[in-house]
């Protein structure tokens, strides 16, 4: 006994698009997956790179005022506004071979961390500076036997708020430097004690 096929020869004609539609909503689905990928990449690359620089500053900073520490009876020579914005030039001095005046030492000491700070350390193969923090700024004040310094620099990404200075120092306020209302400024405040010299 023969059984008569019981198939729709219509149904065969509307199945026929189903597989390629479904592997476009495949592609789609990888293809957004990538974007976020991505997103989530620069993301990344952008909070790497404000970490390095953070760590930057913050290896800065206390070297600074190890310096300082080490220099303490020219403790004034070392408060100045807006250090690494160009406003400072300091005379060459060698002090590499210890032969310095507490007075030279401390021109030595900020032309060697004003140098640190615009990265004219660290050169890439264009010889091009490379090591410094972004529009890096310092503020070193003293009040008596106490040293507040205070760093700037110019993160990738934006943040909410950055506080002003507890101070009310017009350190690094250039308008437009870090961004619009501040938005990419990223700051570091520290004080030292020095003792009496």
């Amino acid at each position: 006994m023969l059984l008569a096929s019981t198939r729709d020869p219509g149904a065969a004609r509307c199945n026929a698009g189903a597989g390629l539609v479904e592997v476009m909503v495949a592609i789609l689905v990888f293809a957004l997956g990538l974007l976020g990928l991505a997103g989530m990449q620069l993301r990344a690359h952008q909070a790497s790179y404000d970490a390095v620089q953070a760590t930057r500053a913050n290896a800065l900073a206390r070297d600074i005022l190890a310096r300082l520490g080490r220099n303490p009876t020219q403790a004034a020579a070392y408060q100045l506004e807006d250090l690494g914005g160009g406003a400072h030039e300091f005379a060459p001095v060698a002090c590499d071979a210890g032969t310095c005046t507490a007075a030279e030492l401390a021109v030595y000491d900020l032309a060697r961390w004003q140098r640190a700070l615009r990265g004219e350390d660290v050169r890439d193969s264009a010889d091009a500076p490379v090591g410094g923090l972004v529009a890096g700024r310092v503020c070193i004040r003293g009040d008596g036997p106490v040293i507040r310094l205070l760093l700037t620099w110019r993160g990738l990404s934006s943040m909410p708020s950055t506080p002003e200075p507890a101070d009310g120092s017009p350190c690094a306020q250039v308008p437009g430097l870090y961004g619009e209302d501040n938005a990419h400024r990223r700051q570091l405040q520290a004080s030292a004690w020095l003792p009496p010299a």
